[in-house]
């Protein structure tokens, strides 16, 4: 009952419910005492998207990836070697963790919502349960620019009442090609995919 109470009143104070914001130390401190590391067992999501990306390469003979919010690698250890990966997160210790998944890729420290440090045009852009994260209205226009023309993004999201509202936005910014869900019906947790392109 007091989460409830709690929520009504941010909304009455005018505040965004969908988004649970950290800061640079929380994630650190986070990742530190290992709260992410059930992640590097690959959840099913993280599964599926690799599966996506993999085959994409396969089909395309190379690939360029943007991984944003890459936390501590759960992708980037599923995915060919030879796709070119570059990973962002805001946490310098989930990077660290990272580069010990996979030393040929490349990791940036970079807010979500405040792009820096990343360079080029990518094939695809990844968000896997990141939106929820930050203003994801700011963050999939502000990396909008890092996709080639005709490039992919991939967008993955776990179901609860907060992300149905984010699908919604993300909706009206992107226009799905593929979408699949995902359910671990033991620890009933749900997640939805959609690969698609900007509109």
């Amino acid at each position: 009952m007091h989460k409830y109470i709690r929520i009504l009143k941010k909304i009455l104070r005018g505040e965004n419910v969908t988004i649970v914001p950290f800061s640079r130390e929380e994630w650190d401190n986070q990742f530190r005492r290992g709260k992410w590391d059930f992640l590097l067992d690959a959840p099913y999501n993280v599964a599926i998207i690799s599966q996506m990306l993999n085959k994409l390469y396969m089909d395309q003979g190379s690939l360029r990836v943007l991984d944003i919010g890459c936390g501590n690698g759960a992708l980037v250890r599923e995915l060919d070697a030879s796709i070119a990966y570059t990973g962002t997160d805001i946490s310098e210790v989930a990077l660290l963790q990272a580069q010990r998944a996979r030393t040929s890729g490349t990791f940036i420290q970079s807010s979500m919502e405040n792009p820096s440090g990343i360079t080029g045009e990518y094939d695809v852009l990844v968000f896997s349960e990141v939106l929820l994260y930050g203003d994801y209205k700011t963050i999939l226009q502000k990396h909008k620019p890092f996709l080639k023309n005709g490039g992919l993004i991939i967008v993955s999201l776990y179901d609860t009442w907060r992300t149905k509202l984010i699908w919604r936005s993300v909706r009206q910014q992107i226009l799905p090609q593929e979408q699949v869900r995902v359910m671990n019906r033991r620890k009933k947790v749900a997640w939805d995919i959609i690969l698609g392109v900007y509109k």
